[in-house]
């Protein structure tokens, strides 16, 4: 399954190419709708990890998941819980290269049921919410 879903992430990546390259600096504005494909593989993407979600490794759900434009954080609390958050803000912007002009601060925004002895209890828990 996890084969299917990278071929899946890779195949809405190239619908999204297309219509980024779409982009007209004079008109500001795409050239070509935005394509169906992309939210219908999103969709196909999520359904799948969700169904297969106990037998795929946890990074590899963490990082597909960030494909389709989530931001899952992960959280332990020094006590043996975790969390799996995706709220949260930065104070410090990054540079059009990517990187930290400044020290970086980011403030993750964790509820108490979101703390669980495990990542993947607490994987499990993001998924469902």
């Amino acid at each position: 399954m996890q084969e299917t879903i990278s071929k899946l992430i890779e195949l809405r990546e190239s619908y999204l190419k297309i219509y980024h390259d779409s982009w007209s600096d004079e008109k500001l504005d795409y050239q070509i709708p935005e394509p169906k494909e992309i939210d219908e593989f999103a969709k196909e993407i999520g359904e799948s990890i969700n169904k297969h979600k106990d037998d795929l490794p946890v990074d590899f759900i963490l990082e597909s998941l960030t494909m389709l434009g989530d931001a899952p954080q992960l959280v332990y609390d020094d006590n043996g819980h975790f969390a799996i958050s995706g709220d949260g803000f930065s104070s410090v912007p990054m540079t059009d290269s990517g990187k930290f002009e400044e020290s970086e601060s980011f403030t993750t925004i964790v509820e108490p049921e979101q703390w669980h002895n495990t990542i993947r209890e607490a994987l499990n828990y993001y998924l469902l919410t």
